[in-house]
């Protein structure tokens, strides 16, 4: 999709203007929740968290009343609303969505895939900022494991040697 591309380049003004004018067009209430899952990662990375969570709480609503039910997306959702709540250094909340969206995961989809490496990362980091090193440790160890098996594993794979760079620096 377009728009995501303009968030990944960093034209988040743009993108919300390509995800509006797409709204406009009456589409379909499967891509409606994905509009509104880009509007909420644009949102993330301005740092207009309220707006962030607000738009990924109404694309997880309607990913869970579209049919057939989109468990996977509301799973995908779920992290961006963890990653919401980590960069306000809410760490429980954050850990609360990560968790639920690992749950998921692991319930329907392969034991290798990418997005599980990437909850599994979001959780090593959300325990990193915490001070918890063995645990983060655990989740990253984790994460590396299973990233090490898939064709993303640049995407969510995390460098050990950067973990304990991180910690002691």
């Amino acid at each position: 999709m377009f728009g995501y591309l303009l968030v990944g380049l960093g034209k988040y003004e743009k993108s919300e203007t390509y995800f509006r004018n797409i709204l406009r067009s009456k589409p379909n209430n499967e891509q409606v929740a994905c509009l509104f899952y880009n509007m909420g990662l644009s949102y993330c990375l301005k740092r207009d968290y309220q707006r962030s969570f607000d738009s990924y709480e109404r694309a997880y609503n309607m990913h869970l009343n579209t049919r057939p039910i989109r468990l996977v997306s509301a799973a995908k959702t779920l992290n961006g609303m963890g990653v919401v709540y980590s960069e306000q250094e809410n760490y429980i909340k954050a850990i609360e969505y990560f968790e639920l969206a690992l749950k998921i995961y692991k319930k329907y989809l392969q034991h290798r895939h990418a997005d599980i490496g990437g909850t599994l990362t979001n959780l090593g980091n959300v325990y990193l900022e915490q001070g918890k090193y063995d645990r983060a440790a655990e989740y990253f160890k984790k994460a590396q494991k299973l990233t090490n098996h898939t064709s993303q594993s640049s995407k969510y794979g995390i460098d050990i040697k950067q973990f304990g760079y991180n910690l002691f620096w």
